[in-house]
């Protein structure tokens, strides 16, 4: 074998092995972007899971509250009607006094 056939072949192995590579990186930048995906996604089923945990736990904590914001305003609403009865009962009872 030639100096000449020698370097033809190196030159179509050389190639060979560079599409080999060429296809290799390929894969593997796909592989990256789908694992950065898959990582990803987990990360925002995580937060989902997380935002979701917290959510419930203030809706557990809210309750009472709302509760007792129901008993306050229940609460209010009673002592401005005692409150007007009373004015009012006061105000009459001026009018109905009795001169001797």
């Amino acid at each position: 074998m030639g100096v000449e056939e020698r370097r033809a072949k190196a030159q179509k192995e050389s190639k060979v092995i560079l599409d080999y590579t060429h296809k290799a990186i390929a894969r593997l930048t796909y592989l990256k972007r789908f694992s950065f995906a898959c990582r990803t996604l987990a990360q925002v089923e995580d937060d989902v899971a997380n935002s979701k945990a917290q959510m419930d736990y203030w809706k557990e904590y809210l309750a009472p509250l709302l509760s007792k914001e129901q008993q306050y305003l229940q609460e209010l609403s009673n002592h401005k009607v005692w409150q007007c009865t009373l004015s009012f009962q006061r105000s009459s009872s001026f009018f109905n006094f009795k001169h001797d």
